[in-house]
């Protein structure tokens, strides 16, 4: 069994209508949980989630090691979160390689995508530092994050031969979405916000996202590089936020007699489309021109949000 819930955007046809968002969470499994043995449910979580489920079972080990004040031991920790290290490469590798190509029309590349996936569940550190340098970046990890303003970045992405520099270079290209971040922020761009490219673009949040993204996987490529995530540091005391690809997970627990009394699962999708969320807001902002244009603006909203669940979008 996996969770498949999903977002539902439906826009007016008239450009002065309101929009409807209708968002179904998979934290609402969370119900089920009560009354399960404590012990039981990391493995159950990890079972259930089709993305991320490393980062659900270490959230889950983590909010119930810190409320029975049992802890976790260092190199448990450690295994599980070099596993989900993995598992966020794999992520993003697949969202660059698979829907960035498709946004472009392109077809993806399928052994590409294969080998990341073969490459990330062996953890194979070397191969994939070299994996995301060939067939991602165009350059070494390093060196791409030394890009630091958008006149470096646009050289990279027209002198790069790969999908992520013409994904990026055709954000650069398009019509600005009149958005702004105010009091909220995408969680990745959030994450990276002192990055000097993610200052630099801020006037264009979309792309600031899909950059915030390969910031994380360049990151991620040279701890690889550096045999880095060999060497994960203990979590913290009552620590339960782990950081996924799309931003912190979080869950909460509390235990009577060893069994879930109640349980609470903060996704990051779950921050963006909270009512008055991010999503909510960003969507506000599509300008009122005719339909298709704000269908198209309204996929680019989407496509920056990046939610850990499958969408649509209609017009009525």
């Amino acid at each position: 069994m996996t969770l498949r819930p999903g977002i539902n955007i439906t826009l007016a046809e008239r450009a002065d209508a309101p929009f409807r968002i209708e968002y179904r969470s998979a934290s609402r499994i969370a119900g089920v949980l009560v009354g399960k043995p404590a012990g039981h449910v990391p493995d159950l979580l990890g079972s259930l989630f089709a993305i991320c489920p490393s980062a659900q079972k270490l959230a889950a080990t983590l909010a119930i090691s810190a409320e029975s004040d049992a802890g976790i031991a260092d190199l448990q920790y450690a295994e599980m979160m070099r596993t989900v290290r993995f598992e966020t490469i794999r992520e993003h590798g697949v969202r660059i390689l698979l829907d960035w190509s498709q946004v472009l029309g392109e077809e993806p590349a399928r052994s590409d995508i294969a080998s990341l996936i073969s490459l990330t569940k062996a953890m194979e550190d070397g191969a994939l530092a070299t994996f995301i340098e060939e067939k991602i970046l165009g350059r070494d990890c390093a060196g791409w994050l030394a890009i630091e303003d958008p006149k470096s970045l646009r050289e990279w992405a027209g002198m790069a031969d790969g999908v992520a520099a013409r994904f990026i270079l055709n954000s650069l290209d398009a019509q600005k979405v009149p958005l702004a971040y105010g009091h909220l922020q995408p969680l990745m761009v959030r994450r990276y916000r002192y990055h000097p490219l993610v200052q630099a673009l801020a006037d264009d949040p979309v792309t600031a996202c899909h950059i915030a993204r390969l910031i994380d996987l360049a990151t991620l490529g040279v701890e690889c590089d550096l045999g880095i995530l060999k060497l994960l540091p203990p979590p913290s005391a009552k620590a339960r936020s782990v950081a996924c690809s799309r931003g912190d997970l979080v869950h909460h627990a509390r235990l009577e007699n060893g069994a879930i009394a109640s349980y609470q699962i903060c996704s990051p999708t779950d921050t963006l489309f909270a009512s008055g969320g991010l999503g909510e807001h960003w969507l506000n902002r599509i300008p009122q021109s005719a339909p298709e244009r704000r269908m198209v603006e309204a996929r680019r909203v989407m496509q920056a949000l990046d939610p850990c669940v499958e969408y649509a979008i209609e017009m009525r």
